[in-house]
This record gives C-alpha cells, structure tokens and sequence, in this order.
C-alpha cells in the first residue's frame, strides 16, 4: 500500500463501488432528502456535504482502474487513504443488509445449488476482513437522523412509513404471549420485537444484547424423573414466571421452546447484561416446584452489539445461542458466557460469570 493510497484489484473494487453506490441510493440520500424537507437545503450540515463528496470520490476512484499488466490484463484501482474511514463505514452497513436480505432469501428456498449461491454472496461479504488497512482503520460514525433532528421529529418521520430500505421505520411491537403458558412472549415475535427495539437503540446511539440460556441437564433432572406433563405443570410454569418477574421493565422475555428461553435487552451495555443475566442465573436454583426436588441451574449466552455493528438481527441470535453451547459444553454448565471482541469468533468467547470461574 502506498504512503497516500490503498491499491485493490478488480474483485475487491467491484465490491466497494457496489457497495458505495448501494449507500448512497439506499441510506445517504434518503437521509439529505428527509433533511432538505425538514430543513431546507440550509439545514443540511457540512459533514453530510464532505461525506456526500467522498462517496462521489469513492465511487470514481473504484471505477478507474490502471492496467499493470498487458499480458494477464491485471487491473489495479487506487482508493485515498483519506477516504478509508469512509469505505469501512460503507462496507460494515452494507455487509449487514446484504446478508439480512440474502438470510431472507435463503429461508424461502428448497433448492441446495440456489442455497449454496446464496450462501457464497454471505461469504463474498467478508472479503476485506483479513486485511491490514481493514482492521487498522477506525470507520466514520454512521450518519442518523437523530444527529440533525429531535427524537420526537424523527420518530413521527419513522411512523408515517414514507422512508423506505435501509432506513425505514419499525412498527411498534404488539407483544403477544407463548400459547403454552401464556406467561412469557410469544418467540415468533422476536424478529419484529428486535428489528424495531434495535432501530430504537441505534436512533439514540446505545447497544443491546440478547441473551440465550436454558436449564441445564433439564431432561437428567426433570423429564426423566419426574415426567414431561408434571413438569409442565409444575416446574415450567415457575421458571416462566421467575423469568418474566426478573425481566420486568428491563427486558422482553421469550419462551423459545421445552427449556429454552430468550431476553432481549435494549438499551444496556455489555457489561450491565451480564450482572443482569447472572442475577437471574443466581435466582434461579431458590425456585421451588410442588412435589419435584430438582433444583434449576441455566447456561446463559449473550450477544451485545453496538449502533454500528455489522451483524444482522439473525446473526445476533445465532451467536447468542453459540455462546450458550459453550457454556454448557466448554464452560461446565451454570455459567454466563459472551464475547471479548466484536470479531464474534470462537476463540472470542470467554466465561464471565461465576467471577471464579471467569476467563481471564
């Protein structure tokens, strides 16, 4: 890479500009356009302009490439290193909407060859990760409207439902209880539940975890000893209502299924879920249940993404459960396990809670 810019081949800049110009159609312009209407072209601030005239720059240097090879026809394109923080920017929102659309895509298809295509454009999306200036460059901070408008203006833009794509409002979650015990909230509400909750997050600049936890060695303890319908008598539905009594005003709590359960928090920091999910994992062997000596122990996984983060509401889940399944098979059960990165890989994961027991 050269003192004053970063040299891509075809392949990467293709991505880039695709990426660039997916941004500017489908997340900058939208945004000018609500602030020219709100605003008047007055009201539209510099940075926006600046940014405005880096995407252009972006998308003409991504598009003019230099031939270094007549003989393998090898096309090289130099991007500024000025506008790297920029292209990051674009990339981390690209990537994550691109997958979303294509994990929507990939849930309606019967096809294994359809499926295997769509898996390859997930996996194209991570084509910069390995990279030195990737990984050395902090991106710009994601433009929002609540940068320029009040809280209550933009919330009022979002209900009206005129923005669509990247930047369209979430409608307000009508909660709707599981059908089994009606204690806790229904898990097919979770995707619109996280979808609006993280918009709400992102509009005021916060994070937001997920925690994914079940009871450990449920079928050992309760099923086999005492049989699926009492302990659907009297065991689940204590653990529902100590779940949901913890999760009170502080999170939404889901019944996923058999032992299974979910909260989502928004508005919370890494480190205020894990005291949270850890007082609840301490709770929950003083349950008692009408004629079953058991006690209830949980291994708890929790995901916790930022404003700007790159995984997708799926992903969220995903990696919540795989924190769990560490818990319970790395971590020896009764434990609360996350990530120390935002890579969020294997070798990210750590066991936080009991303190003795935690990674160091």
């Amino acid at each position: 890479m050269a003192e004053d810019r970063m040299t891509i081949g075809i392949r990467h800049a293709a991505y880039l500009r695709e990426s660039v110009r997916w941004f500017q159609l489908n997340y900058l312009q939208p945004l000018l356009s609500i602030l020219r209407e709100e605003l008047g072209n007055a009201g539209i601030p510099g940075s926006l302009t600046v940014l405005e005239k880096d995407i252009r720059q972006l998308d003409s240097q991504t598009n003019s490439g230099r031939m270094v090879s007549s003989v393998t026809k090898e096309v090289l394109y130099d991007v500024s290193n000025q506008l790297l923080p920029v292209a990051k920017c674009v990339l981390l929102i690209y990537r994550r909407h691109l997958v979303a659309d294509t994990e929507k895509s990939i849930e309606m298809v019967s096809s294994l060859e359809v499926r295997d295509n769509l898996e390859k454009v997930i996996e194209e999306t991570e084509m910069f990760n390995n990279e030195e200036w990737f990984s050395q460059t902090e991106p710009i901070k994601t433009p929002r409207l609540t940068d320029y408008l009040t809280l209550k203006r933009v919330e009022k833009i979002l209900r009206l439902g005129t923005i669509s794509g990247a930047m369209a409002g979430r409608a307000f979650p009508v909660k709707q209880y599981d059908n089994k015990f009606g204690v806790l909230a229904s898990p097919s509400t979770l995707a619109s539940d996280l979808a609006y909750w993280r918009q709400q997050s992102e509009l005021r600049n916060v994070g937001l975890a997920l925690a994914y936890f079940d009871i450990d060695d449920f079928k050992e303890r309760f099923n086999t000893p005492y049989n699926e319908t009492i302990v659907d008598r009297q065991c689940l539905p204590v653990i529902a209502r100590a779940i949901e009594t913890h999760a009170f005003s502080h999170a939404i709590a889901y019944h996923e299924g058999g032992d299974e359960f979910i909260l989502l928090m928004p508005n919370t920091t890494k480190d205020s879920a894990i005291n949270f999910m850890d007082a609840l994992r301490i709770k929950m062997p003083n349950l008692s249940f009408p004629g079953i000596e058991s006690k209830a122990h949980i291994s708890v996984g929790i995901c916790h993404v930022g404003p700007d983060s790159i995984l997708t509401d799926a992903e969220i889940k995903q990696y919540a459960n795989v924190a769990k399944t560490h818990a319970k098979k790395e971590s020896g059960k009764d434990c609360v396990v996350t990530y120390k990165g935002s890579k969020y890989t294997e070798d990210e994961l750590v066991t936080v809670k009991p303190k003795e027991r935690a990674s160091t």
